[in-house]
């Protein structure tokens, strides 16, 4: 009985140090994925661009960003949304396990669709988008690990005569996008300010999450 209950003892050491070395392990291989969100204009790529600097981490501007200009001759704006939102999906999980900053994210692309004007055929696309996001295991890890930076409008913004980004456009899809955060259960850190004082609140909020 003695014997039998020394082994259990040294079975439970061994079992306790597992844990431990996988706990340490996963700790000192966390990811460092980082994603913008918010409004066009309201300077995510700048803010990316200088964090990926300060961090060393890989900026990765999606595919799905240059799509309205190839995809201009499909006359349904459904349509294009629905291959710029398969394609924000596809185009994000291959960085799965890159430390990065996202100048976008599907998130993005989905409050774009629910900016689209009203019909059937609109919430159906949004329908479709939400469930293939949360249905998919890898964009959804993505999601619920990386830190979701949000960037308020605080700037004015001009049209520059190809895509409808005036104010009033803007406004809708940042309402879109709290709209999207809220509906994931996101609560996003949000930055302000100048450039250097957007670095400085997320690189404080990274050191306190690293304690």
């Amino acid at each position: 009985m003695k014997n039998i209950l020394e082994q259990l003892k040294n079975i439970s050491k061994d079992f306790s140090k597992e844990i431990i070395d996988l706990v340490n392990d996963l700790y000192t291989n966390k990811q460092t994925q980082i994603m913008m969100i918010g409004s066009h204009g309201t300077g995510k790529s700048t803010l990316a661009n200088k964090l990926a600097e300060e961090l060393d981490l890989t900026v990765v501007e999606s595919v799905a960003r240059i799509l309205d200009k190839p995809l201009e001759y499909i006359s349904s704006e459904i349509t294009r949304q629905e291959i710029i939102c398969e394609t924000s999906i596809w185009d994000f999980k291959r960085w799965k396990n890159v430390d990065a900053v996202f100048t976008r994210t599907p998130l993005d692309t989905l409050a774009y669709a629910m900016s689209l004007p009203y019909s059937n055929k609109r919430e159906e696309l949004m329908e479709d988008v939400t469930t293939k996001i949360i249905h998919d295991t890898d964009v959804m890890k993505m999601i619920r690990n990386g830190i979701f930076v949000y960037l308020p409008i605080e700037f004015g913004l001009e049209d520059d005569g190809t895509r409808p980004i005036g104010d009033t456009y803007q406004k809708l899809i940042d309402e879109n996008m709290r709209r999207v955060l809220n509906q994931f259960g996101i609560t996003p850190l949000v930055v302000t300010g100048s450039v250097e004082e957007r670095v400085r609140t997320v690189l404080e909020y990274i050191d306190k999450s690293s304690i």
